[in-house]
């Protein structure tokens, strides 16, 4: 077994083992890292279609009361959606203890780190609390008339972090398969190539170290 273990074709197995797994582990990090940029953009969209058809009028602005109905759209559940006015008289929420009453506290998730304006004026914002992430978003709306209003939606993120760890897992377990096989593959051609080479040459020394 100690023969083994010092051997050569052991030891150009275990580089070539140490190699592969950096190379490849550096590839699944960026990779993993990539799709799950992906999963959150995706989720970014679907989060803005309910504004998007409510300035359409496509839907009604009462569409905020049906948090049910948003998170069919979004794909996400919809934890809490508010259409506020300037001066923050909430019109439509899908709390209706809220309806009738001002805050500016949907306002200040525009000012949080890492807050994102996109192209139609949306602003996003990703966070976690206690290891469960949320999406805030707030979309101007544009009424009839010239008048001014927001939608805020707090969004749950459970089913993005779930393709998350999906997409991990899968490289992960994908990733490792490449690095045995490739491990396993050089090795036996390293047996197969030096082995019986070192043994010919062994033989032959030998036997002139004995005078044949």
């Amino acid at each position: 077994m100690n023969r083994f273990f010092q051997s050569l074709a052991f030891k150009l197995s275990l580089a070539i083992f140490f190699i592969a797994s950096v190379l490849l582990s550096s590839l699944g990090i960026y990779y993993i890292r990539s799709f799950a940029e992906e999963i959150d953009q995706s989720l970014y969209t679907q989060a803005q279609i309910p504004g998007h058809l409510m300035n359409d009028g496509v839907v009604p602005l009462s569409l905020a009361q049906d948090a049910a109905a948003l998170s069919r759209l979004i794909g996400e559940e919809v934890l809490l959606s508010v259409i506020d006015q300037p001066d923050n008289l909430i019109l439509f929420c899908s709390d209706p203890a809220l309806e009738g009453t001002k805050t500016d506290e949907f306002h200040a998730y525009a000012h949080l780190p890492g807050a994102v304006t996109t192209e139609c004026g949306s602003v996003i914002v990703h966070r976690r609390n206690n290891g469960t992430g949320h999406v805030f978003i707030s979309t101007p709306l544009h009424l009839e008339g010239g008048k001014a209003a927001e939608l805020h939606m707090k969004i749950s993120a459970s089913n993005a972090h779930l393709k998350k760890l999906r997409v991990a897992g899968g490289f992960s377990l994908g990733f490792i398969f490449c690095i045995l096989l490739i491990t396993g593959v050089c090795a036996l051609l390293l047996h197969f190539l030096t082995v019986p080479r070192l043994r010919n040459t062994l033989y032959c020394l030998k036997a002139v170290e004995n005078g044949d």
